[in-house]
């Protein structure tokens, strides 16, 4: 047998540099790692399938299908191991709807098991809740339906909400772009008082449409009050806290409400979908007093008369942010069926 080459024995650090070009340069899907860019690598040396910047690239996030064959392979991980290397966990449903798959995703046995999995992270900065098209995979549903889709999202919500109270987790970041019905109120799942968001930073809240559904026009107007009052529970839960909200898609949405919340530690404001309330969004702006940038974007603007306008100007030149350099952009806002602000528009105080 061959002598191990020098080269495996050369320092960590001299390693880690050979390695940081490839990790830099991995392909990257929603914030997981693939593994075939990482193999060539660590089957040449056990220093190389061992290293630090390696594991934490291929380990970063543990990603949690609501699916049998991948819930039957959690109990088959040793997930102690790789638990100092996480630092996201995405939960994920199919887009497609079957009896096993809803079934599944309400049963006691899949969140146990994410619960269980959950406890042993000691470190979980960010959630994310995705609806995932499973097409071409072992996991295709073969039962569809109007409203499969955000069905599903509903369930994975609950399932989300449940198994993070439960674990005690406290993440940093939240992603909600799964689908949803847009009937479900958050402030009535199991375990949503007991879910802690008080350390909660950024908000990423972008829904998946759902194509199968064409919900009437009460049915909109219901949907929306809904999601406003799903979101102000949300931000109430981390108030001192928050720092970064995105809001963005075909969502069925009309925001702010008219009860404003102070956000005191707002720096970051990025509003693109249909249904913003312009008036609103005024009196909001005045609670969030180290806002730094603030981005407006969307294909209709509700309540955009010219008093609702002035709401929001007169909030912008009043905010104490503005003088020392606060960027706005306003990007193809459509106002009306006569006026829109196409293009970027940046205005940065002196």
């Amino acid at each position: 047998m061959d002598p191990p080459s020098k080269f495996y024995s050369l320092p960590e650090e001299i390693l880690t540099k050979i390695a940081e070009p490839l990790v830099a340069g991995a392909k990257c899907s929603r914030y997981c790692y693939f593994d075939e860019d990482f193999t060539p690598l660590r089957l040449s040396s056990p220093r190389f399938a061992h290293l630090k910047i390696i594991e934490e690239a291929l380990f970063c996030t543990v990603r949690l299908f609501a699916v049998k064959d991948h819930l039957d392979a959690l109990e088959q991980v040793d997930v102690a191991r790789i638990a100092p290397f996480v630092k996201a966990v995405w939960f994920a449903a199919p887009s497609q709807d079957s009896i096993q798959d809803k079934g599944l995703l309400l049963s006691e046995g899949l969140r146990a098991a994410w619960i269980r999995l959950l406890r042993t992270l000691p470190v979980v900065a960010k959630a994310s809740l995705f609806s995932y098209n499973f097409e071409g995979s072992q996991w295709q549903s073969d039962v569809t339906g109007q409203g499969a889709p955000s069905r599903m999202g509903d369930a994975l919500m609950a399932a989300a909400v449940t198994c993070l109270a439960s674990a005690g987790t406290r993440v940093r970041g939240l992603k909600v772009a799964c689908h949803l019905t847009g009937t479900l109120d958050w402030q009535s799942l199991p375990g949503w008082e007991k879910l802690d968001l008080s350390g909660l930073e950024n908000v990423t809240y972008a829904p998946e449409p759902d194509a199968s559904v064409l919900p009437n026009e009460d049915d909109h107007a219901r949907q929306a009050a809904l999601a406003a009052t799903n979101l102000s529970a949300l931000f109430d839960k981390c108030q001192g806290t928050l720092r970064k909200i995105k809001i963005r898609g075909d969502c069925e949405l009309v925001w702010p409400g008219e009860q404003t919340l102070h956000l005191p530690a707002l720096q970051h404001l990025s509003l693109r979908f249909r249904g913003i309330h312009v008036r609103n969004l005024g009196f909001w702006l005045r609670h969030m007093p180290r806002l730094e940038y603030f981005r407006l974007a969307g294909d209709y603007i509700t309540d955009g008369g010219e008093t609702s306008w002035r709401c929001l100007f007169d909030a912008i030149r009043d905010h104490p942010r503005n003088r020392s350099g606060m960027k706005i952009v306003f990007e193809q806002v459509v106002i009306d069926t006569y006026l829109s602000m196409m293009g970027n528009v940046r205005l940065v105080g002196e």
